[in-house]
């Protein structure tokens, strides 16, 4: 030890120094892609985009703009429960958690089709939302 205390050597100061760590690791986030049309018509309104790992929810509509959605924590696991199991390709149910959350009300003139599963790379969680909200551009691969 020092005349102050502290202890010395390269190799303590090694130990307590602070270091600056970077993590270059990508996150590989799990995400289903959903088609909104009216019933009537099958006009498509909108792509809608659920991420669970990131809860993350957003409606994409025709003329751009962007709604994201909240869904409060006891709800996730309804919805994940809905979304790994076997999604056909006819339209989502009108009573279920995927519709409710993506249309609400709605529900009575849109229809809710799944599309696919598709991973979507992040580099920093904290980048997730920005990321996810690019991939609800329509003729946007997800």
């Amino acid at each position: 030890m020092s005349a102050t205390g502290e202890a010395g050597g390269p190799e303590a100061a090694s130990c307590t120094a602070p270091r600056s760590v970077e993590y270059s690791e990508v996150v590989t986030l799990r995400t289903w892609t959903f088609a909104i049309s009216f019933i009537q018509s099958s006009t498509p309104v909108a792509r809608a985009l659920i991420c669970p790992d990131a809860r993350y929810v957003a409606v994409r509509w025709q003329d751009g703009r962007l709604d994201r959605r909240h869904v409060s924590s006891s709800l996730w696991p309804g919805l994940e429960h809905e979304l790994v199991h076997d999604l056909a390709t006819e339209p989502v149910s009108r009573s279920s958690m995927i519709s409710t959350v993506l249309v609400g009300s709605m529900g009575a003139l849109m229809r809710v089709s799944f599309v696919e599963m598709q991973p979507v790379d992040v580099g920093r969680m904290e980048d997730a939302a920005n990321v996810l909200d690019a991939a609800t551009r329509f003729g946007q691969p997800v």
